[in-house]
């Protein structure tokens, strides 16, 4: 059940939310990988020129081009078209793209203003832009407002809450919003528990770090390099070589090959250690890859 595909460490904890808006009827259970364009239709056959304007919308939002969207979306207003639920959600696809979390919250403001119920996909979308933009209080007040307005969170929601607590290595509050996921009936996915585990890594506290590995693995969670990188990384700011090492061979256990980040924290494990030895092993290693 193991993912081998590398992940830089920067995002080790990154909320891969492949489609948003296929969520928008789920609750607990995360959605299928699929692309984005295979979510919701993007119209229908009676009102052809809202398919293509949305679809054209949907292509900027896919590249983060937030100019282009709202140029596409004032075009459809200008030709008589009426923009829907989802031609807003694709506009604010493209600043949480570009992490552009105050051009979604105008969106989402204009969105309201002319009637339209925001959907759990739009919020989560929201939630994407502001963890993405470092907006941690305000990712928590959509989660409010969601609650307020009776939209219930799924599993991309709260993980978003996670993973925007978590990139600061607020641990406390990361793991509280785990538990009011669970309080919720929400199922944490791994994406959640790589999170925690980045959040510890944060702190290179070693002990949490492993604490929410084994609790992935307890769980039957996919584990993948980001996991155990994550991991490694604590070690390597706590200079403990040994348990590192450790870690990188239950990788290779588990069929999960080390990356370059991986090797590079292993490394950097074994130099703050001042063990020049081990640090030439494993850059030998690295090599041989």
């Amino acid at each position: 059940n193991n993912n081998n595909n590398s992940h830089n460490s920067s995002n080790t904890n990154s909320v891969k939310t492949a489609d948003f808006c296929s969520a928008d009827k789920s609750r607990g259970k995360r959605p299928s990988n699929v692309p984005s364009a295979t979510g919701p239709p993007l119209g229908t056959r009676s009102n052809p020129l809202l398919t293509k304007c949305n679809a054209a919308i949907d292509a900027a939002a896919r590249q983060g081009d937030v100019a282009m969207a709202k140029e596409l979306f004032l075009k459809l207003e200008e030709a008589g078209g009426q923009p829907e639920a989802m031609t807003y959600n694709l506009v604010l696809r493209a600043c949480a793209k570009a992490g552009d979390s105050q051009t979604a919250h105008q969106w989402f403001q204009r969105m309201e203003s002319r009637g339209l119920r925001p959907t759990l996909c739009t919020y989560n979308t929201l939630l994407d832009a502001c963890a993405k933009a470092d907006k941690v209080e305000d990712c928590e007040e959509i989660l409010a407002k969601m609650h307020s307005q009776k939209v219930e969170a799924n599993v991309i929601s709260y993980a978003t809450a996670i993973y925007a607590r978590a990139r600061r290595g607020d641990v406390e509050k990361a793991e509280a919003w785990l538990d009011e996921m669970t309080k919720a009936g929400v199922e944490p996915d791994a994406i959640s528990f790589n999170s925690l585990i980045h959040a510890h890594s944060v702190r290179g506290n070693v002990d949490g770090a492993e604490r929410w590995l084994e609790e992935m693995r307890k769980r039957k969670l996919e584990t993948s390099v980001a996991s155990y990188t994550a991991v490694v990384d604590a070690c390597a700011k706590s200079g403990t070589v040994e348990r590192a090492e450790r870690w990188i061979e239950s990788m290779l256990a588990e069929n999960v090959r080390p990356n370059v980040v991986t090797f590079s924290a292993m490394i950097d494990a074994c130099a703050k250690a001042g063990n020049v030895a081990r640090a030439e092993y494993w850059l030998g290693r690295m090599i041989a890859e």
